[in-house]
């Protein structure tokens, strides 16, 4: 087993899914796992147009289930895309985590049900 699939069976499927991990940062008070779209997941909307990469969105940092009695961090960053010559940004939305919590929706629920 890679080191990658290794990581990948912690994460929740949905973002193992879309995102690649870059990089994984351990200190002595958390672990954060760092996080980017994949690059083939263009937008619906720009679907059978020229399209090039145009950055990325605002990172989201996520709090998932505690790894080896530490806090875990899921950097999340979200590409952005236009058509080529166009000015208008385009990105993926995602369902990663309930509205107004800052935690991977497996661990929201965890603590919903365990308070």
């Amino acid at each position: 087993m890679t080191v990658e699939e290794l990581s990948l069976a912690i994460l929740p499927s949905e973002i193992g899914s879309v995102f690649n991990i870059e990089k994984i940062i351990e200190d002595a008070e958390s672990t954060t796992f760092i996080l980017y779209e994949k690059e083939e997941l263009i937008p619906k909307a720009l679907a059978g147009k020229e399209v090039v990469l145009d950055g990325f969105c605002n990172q989201l940092e996520l709090l998932h289930f505690p790894h080896k009695g530490k806090p875990l961090y899921l950097r999340l960053y979200r590409r952005r895309w236009k058509e080529k010559g166009g000015t208008e940004h385009i990105s993926n939305t995602y369902h990663l985590h309930d509205p107004g919590m800052r935690v991977t929706r497996d661990f929201g629920a965890f603590l919903k049900a365990a308070l």
